[in-house]
């Protein structure tokens, strides 16, 4: 089954205090660099609008799922909970929101993903509309970084699997 990559396309919101780059949070999320949005602070929000879907009219959607890179910076060891949320770009409702945990790795940003997701309600498959308006959301609501150290995001995009349409031949 094919897949795609919807990435971070505009800025909604961010009140992260810091960042590692240049640009605007949606353009430092959705680059495999070591740039990033990073805060010392728990309660901050960064909330991105998602590129639009060629899934969403394509086929059927299987499931989506958030994939983050993170670390927790400056500290010699420590594990930090982050909160991803999928959320309707329309309403602002969230559909799904957990917390991952990253860690420190030697500066190394490591997988924080969330769960594979086939429903947007737990019982109705995602449709188009809804793919083409989600917003991915990034939280530090359930814990402060320990110390002086700060929780780094360096990369958030959503997967989408899909089985394409059938080409009526």
């Amino acid at each position: 089954m094919p897949t795609v990559n919807l990435f971070p396309s505009s800025t909604v919101s961010n009140n992260w205090p810091e960042q590692d780059g240049t640009g605007s949070a949606h353009t430092l999320l959705a680059s495999a660099s070591d740039s990033g949005i990073k805060t010392p602070d728990q309660n901050d929000s960064c909330i991105v609008d998602l590129d639009n879907s060629p899934a969403a009219s394509a086929g059927t959607i299987n499931s989506i799922q958030i994939k983050t890179l993170g670390y927790v910076f400056l500290t010699r060891s420590a594990s930090f909970d982050i909160r991803i949320q999928l959320i309707d770009g329309g309403t602002g409702s969230v559909y799904y929101n957990e917390d991952v945990t990253i860690a420190f790795n030697g500066y190394t940003p490591t997988a924080a993903d969330g769960t594979v997701r086939t429903t947007s309600d737990g019982s109705n498959a995602w449709t188009g509309a809804q793919l083409n308006s989600l917003r991915l959301g990034i939280t530090t609501d359930p814990a402060d970084p320990p110390g002086i150290s700060r929780a780094q995001v360096t990369y958030a995009y959503v997967v989408v699997d899909y089985t394409a349409a059938s080409s009526g031949y």
